[in-house]
């Protein structure tokens, strides 16, 4: 029997064709493309933009790029809480977001409380939310860098995450077996922070790269 979860899919859905039409028409060119924060936000980011954001938890966040983005007031933003800490708590404090999709946000290990500002933006219905998990987002990242609408794996099957998300399930046609059904995710804009980058755009990370590496193929457009 076909599950289907009863929350709403933030990140519009495009196909693969869609999105290959869009890179390619992003040059390729080896230019400086080194500019400003404020120039990076300025140009690059829109209302209701969705917002990838590189690293995990409290490691790695492009916090520069996040203040910016309050400064200059962007509104109704879209976010991948894929675990979503201080760069989260920051935006919806800034009134910057109105949906999340979310596996791990509104609390804080290093600080033992829930998010005032989460829990009043949500009771309010200010907020709109939807529930994953880590790997999901890991996942949706990897199918939209692989040019796909969707990837099958068995997570989340049998949890009411997956009642709670936006995901469905589907049979294999080979095995008959059950699978979760989790949609590609194309954020309008990637932010990552990196140790290292040349002025076209390369990168190099020390350490764990989480999911960068898809998020950075996945988006429309990338701040580094």
């Amino acid at each position: 029997m076909e599950i289907r979860g009863s929350a709403e899919l933030f990140c519009r859905l495009s196909t693969p064709d869609e999105m290959r039409e869009w890179f390619a028409r992003k040059p390729r060119v080896m230019r400086d493309k080194t500019m400003s924060v404020k120039e990076a936000v300025a140009k690059l980011v829109s209302d209701g933009d969705y917002v990838g954001v590189g690293g995990f938890g409290h490691v790695r966040i492009p916090m520069a790029i996040l203040y910016e983005i309050i400064r200059q007031r962007r509104r109704n933003l879209g976010f991948a809480g894929h675990t979503g800490v201080h760069d989260l708590e920051i935006l919806l404090a800034g009134g910057c977001i109105d949906r999340v999709e979310v596996a791990y946000g509104f609390g804080h290990e290093f600080r033992p409380m829930r998010s005032r500002v989460a829990d009043r933006l949500l009771k309010s219905g200010k907020l709109r939310t939807s529930e994953w998990t880590n790997a999901s987002f890991s996942w949706r990242y990897k199918a939209a860098a692989m040019g796909l609408s969707f990837i099958p794996a068995k997570i989340m099957l049998g949890t009411d995450t997956l009642k709670h998300s936006a995901a469905t399930t589907i049979t294999c046609p080979f095995t008959g077996d059950l699978y979760c059904a989790l949609p590609a995710l194309y954020p309008d804009l990637a932010v990552i922070h990196v140790h290292r980058a040349d002025r076209y755009g390369n990168c190099q990370v020390d350490g764990i790269t989480i999911a960068d590496y898809d998020l950075a193929r996945a988006a429309k457009k990338l701040v580094i």
